[in-house]
């Protein structure tokens, strides 16, 4: 289950962000495409997840992806946890085309068992990083 999310500003760790309705639905197509491209990330990394495949250090990596006109960038983070338990965290960010400090953000994830199974993230833990 994916959480879609409005930044209308953010700027050096400043954000003011929001999930109305009518927003949401102004941008439903292009969220719709952001959120079909963070999708295909998480099953490729799923299709051959590694502990190695990630940063070491736990933070943040992007790649960039076109999609249509534009080009979003598609983040990763992973945690791992003291029982071995690993969360990845997936954010899409598709910026505005006329205000460069704000754009969609599509946040996805899930959590890895030490044995490799996969299970969805909570909804609470997507909200908490929005």
């Amino acid at each position: 289950m994916a959480l879609r999310t409005v930044y209308w500003f953010e700027f050096m760790g400043f954000r003011i962000a929001g999930r109305s309705a009518g927003a949401l639905e102004r941008h439903r197509l292009d969220f719709d495409k952001l959120e079909a491209a963070v999708a295909e990330t998480k099953e490729h990394i799923q299709g051959g997840y590694a502990l190695t495949a990630f940063d070491e250090a736990g933070g943040w990596s992007a790649r960039e992806r076109p999609l249509g006109d534009q080009t979003a960038a598609i983040q990763t983070r992973r945690t791992i946890e003291p029982a071995g338990n690993a969360e990845v965290l997936l954010a899409g960010v598709l910026p505005f085309r006329k205000w460069p400090f704000g754009g969609l953000v599509v946040f996805d994830g899930f959590s890895v068992t030490p044995d490799g199974r996969f299970g969805p993230l909570s909804e609470e833990t997507l909200m908490e990083l929005w």
